[in-house]
């Protein structure tokens, strides 16, 4: 693999958080990253997750190449494209990733919300995991209704012929319950052909030691 997508059932569902800990469980191995967020909405004034992965991860590729695309209102890139009266094309997008898939030994691609998420009209997050060629791990919020939007993403991105690596089932508080224990092993009885993990709540986002308990193993598996 040249790389990976990361998606979510949702927005709000930790995909940063798991791909810092995916991807510094591989740097921690000596591979040499690049890490992208495409589009990056609600970047006002500037775009927070790239900049995160950029300090966290020691990048040396500028902002502009980790997030080609930014727009300041939190909505939907198509949305955000309208109201803000901002044309933009995939060109930056592409162009870049191929830079980066050249340089580095792996590339982690983390989209924006789910893989319905529009980007423009006729052409959503999903779309651009297969253009950009590149197999996903589909992050779950562990809360009610976790098992109904795993379900429609993972089925969705086979029907579209997306290669689905793992199903990370991600803490959103520190408390768990019945509906968190019974989504992971619902998860795991429903997809049987997909591994399907719990990664750990990271209590402090910038504490790099604490995602190494976690994701190191994770990644063994499925990267």
């Amino acid at each position: 693999m040249k790389g990976v997508f990361i998606t979510g059932t949702d927005t709000g569902v930790g995909k940063t958080i798991v791909t810092c800990g995916l991807a510094l469980a591989l740097k921690k191995k000596g591979i040499d990253l690049g890490v992208m967020k495409p589009i990056e909405t609600g970047a006002d004034p500037y775009a927070e997750d790239a900049l995160f992965f950029k300090d966290m991860l020691d990048l040396s590729n500028p902002l502009n190449e980790i997030c080609p695309v930014q727009f300041k209102l939190p909505l939907a890139p198509l949305a955000a494209s309208e109201l803000e009266n901002k044309q933009f094309s995939l060109a930056p997008i592409i162009n870049t990733f191929s830079k980066m898939a050249k340089e580095k030994d792996f590339v982690f691609v983390e989209g924006a919300g789910g893989l319905m998420v529009p980007i423009f009209q006729d052409f959503l997050m999903a779309h651009l995991a297969n253009l950009l060629d590149l197999p996903i791990i589909i992050v779950v919020g562990n809360r009610l209704g976790g098992i109904n939007h795993t379900l429609l993403s993972y089925h969705y991105a086979q029907a579209i012929g997306l290669r689905v690596l793992a199903i990370l089932i991600n803490p959103l508080t520190e408390e768990t319950g019945l509906t968190e224990e019974s989504n992971f092993e619902m998860l795991r009885k429903l997809i049987t052909d997909t591994p399907v993990f719990k990664t750990p709540f990271i209590t402090d986002k910038q504490d790099k030691l604490a995602y190494g308990k976690g994701f190191s193993k994770i990644a063994d598996m499925i990267l």
